[in-house]
């Protein structure tokens, strides 16, 4: 662990993302958490300026500096496991997702629970909705559901921690408790990794009120706390946690500690890619299709890394010798690049650099760098673009809210006028697509017409008798058919914005040549947004 003035020189500068994520230890209170949260700026933050920020923020609150290093590393690691920040990869760094910003806007209660500050009622609510992004509390809590419903009655840390995470990878080790005791250890100073995992994460579900202490074990003579769940969990794993996407950054896949790292997080991440596009697929099919990557593996290590994605909380199901991934997932990967991808690359910069000076003054830059950033990267950054399409329709005045993470199957964003004249108001719901050519797939079309069902109706309750749909992407083919058959199957019309269009727009609305409560029928073409 370095000392004081070299972590500082560490940390200075630009500094690179963690090499393992989604697994956390030791940040078990979750207003710490909440406190983290609030250093991360609004538009995103390099790894080591939140270290850095942390380190600050432990000297204001008059915490010692032994270890933080450690702990701010476990920190970094607890906003992004409990859905507060997703990783930005082209910045190495952070960026707070919706529910991070709902956090940071919440109130904060004055009572103190246990020497920590206690959460408020909507501090609880957001982080229910937080932690069920991330697929190791889900396993922990079905464990402890699970055991509670077949009668089997409440588990320890050690019972919940040897049934989660990798077997066979030396980051995930575990200790029998009857080992602990022969020992001679104490049970807060011994434990496996596995066992600090379910430790910090049976600590989260406490808080937020879906798991309480159990009857304290007997275990050679020691005695040993027991934990189980709350009736209402029933509901939450059979319904909200079914619903909600779980954010998997290729990290979680594998420990740092495993000698062959990156080839299994390679594989299971293939594993993970080609079950997410069907709505099954035989292991023998999937051996072929992986191999044909360049990844080496066979049937047995299919079996094995299934096993081990599911005791890391994906839901995966086998029927007979066929595979069916379950939940809707996000997963994070770096960003590979070929050879011929550097030029194109640096196509995009000279880009972002033309249109930040373009704008600049009328639009704030990191908006007009992240749209075209994130919306020539593809499924790497689609929740990111998405994230920046709901802000950039903040700025152009719009009451906009993003839906696309971990809300079921909605729309990305859905923006409102509200107009003091009831006729005038209208919404608009927006499927934000990460493409260079978005070419409306037959599935997304059938989607924008669920979506328009939904959201009209909750839009009309709203008191806003109008609305419109749009697709934002870097540009379109095909789409004049797609909108005309959306149209036609729903009664609302639509259009397709590229975001060259919409940032010509903010400029507009910026210097007042346009206001967003005159343009209804621009939406309303069923053909390409075109500004008039």
């Amino acid at each position: 662990m370095p000392n004081s003035s070299e972590a500082n020189r560490l940390y200075a500068g630009e500094g690179k993302l963690l090499t393992n994520y989604g697994w956390v230890q030791n940040t078990s209170n979750l207003s710490t958490v909440r406190d983290t949260v609030e250093l991360v700026k609004e538009d995103g933050m390099n790894h080591n300026a939140l270290m850095r920020a942390i380190r600050k923020q432990r000297i204001e609150n008059g915490m010692s500096l032994n270890k933080w290093t450690w702990d701010a590393r476990c920190r970094c690691k607890a906003v992004c496991a409990t859905g507060m920040v997703v990783l930005d990869r082209r910045y190495n760094g952070y960026v707070l997702t919706d529910l991070g910003k709902e956090l940071i806007a919440s109130p904060k209660s004055e009572g103190i629970q246990n020497g920590k500050r206690a959460l408020s009622s909507e501090e609880i609510e957001i982080f229910r909705r937080g932690v069920l992004t991330n697929p190791p509390v889900i396993r922990v809590l079905t464990l402890l559901n699970e055991s509670r419903k077949s009668g089997k009655g409440a588990m320890t840390k050690y019972d919940v921690g040897a049934e989660l995470g990798f077997v066979g990878d030396v980051g995930f080790t575990h200790y029998d408790a009857e080992f602990v005791v022969a020992s001679n250890k104490s049970f807060n100073d011994m434990e496996g990794d596995s066992d600090k995992w379910a430790r910090t994460i049976i600590s989260w579900l406490k808080q937020i009120g879906w798991v309480i202490d159990g009857e304290k074990v007997n275990c050679c003579g020691k005695q040993l706390q027991s934990y189980t769940t709350k009736i209402v969990v029933d509901r939450v794993l059979q319904y909200t946690a079914k619903s909600t996407i779980k954010y998997i950054p290729i990290e979680m896949l594998c420990s740092d500690h495993h000698p062959f790292t990156h080839l299994i997080q390679r594989r299971r991440a293939a594993i993970l890619e080609k079950l997410e596009n069907v709505p099954y697929m035989g292991k023998i099919e999937l051996v072929e299709s992986i191999a044909s990557q360049g990844i080496e593996i066979d049937e047995q290590q299919v079996d094995f890394d299934i096993i081990n994605l599911q005791q890391a909380g994906i839901a995966i199901f086998k029927e007979q010798s066929y595979y069916r991934l379950v939940d809707k997932i996000i997963l994070d990967k770096p960003i590979m690049l070929e050879e011929n991808e550097y030029e194109r690359i640096n196509e995009i910069e000279k880009l972002i650099e033309e249109k930040v000076t373009i704008y600049n003054g009328s639009i704030p830059s990191r908006i007009v760098a992240d749209l075209i950033r994130y919306g020539y990267d593809g499924r790497n950054s689609s929740t990111l673009f998405e994230m920046t399409v709901n802000t950039m329709f903040k700025f152009l005045g719009y009451e906009s809210e993003h839906h696309g993470e971990g809300k079921g199957r909605v729309a990305d964003v859905i923006s409102k006028y509200r107009s003091h004249l009831y006729a005038k108001s209208y919404g608009i719901i927006i499927d934000a697509k990460a493409y260079e050519k978005y070419n409306f797939p037959v599935s997304d079309i059938r989607k924008m017409k669920e979506y328009i069902t939904l959201h009209g109706e909750k839009l009309l309750e709203e008191k806003i008798p109008r609305h419109v749909f749009a697709f934002v992407s870097i540009d379109f083919t095909n789409e004049e058919s797609a909108l005309s058959e959306i149209a036609r199957d729903t009664a609302v019309n639509g259009t397709s914005i590229t975001v060259d269009t919409l940032l010509k727009l903010g400029e507009m609305v910026t210097k007042q040549e346009k206001n967003i409560g005159d343009i209804y029928d621009w939406y309303n073409t069923n053909k390409r947004f075109a500004i008039a």
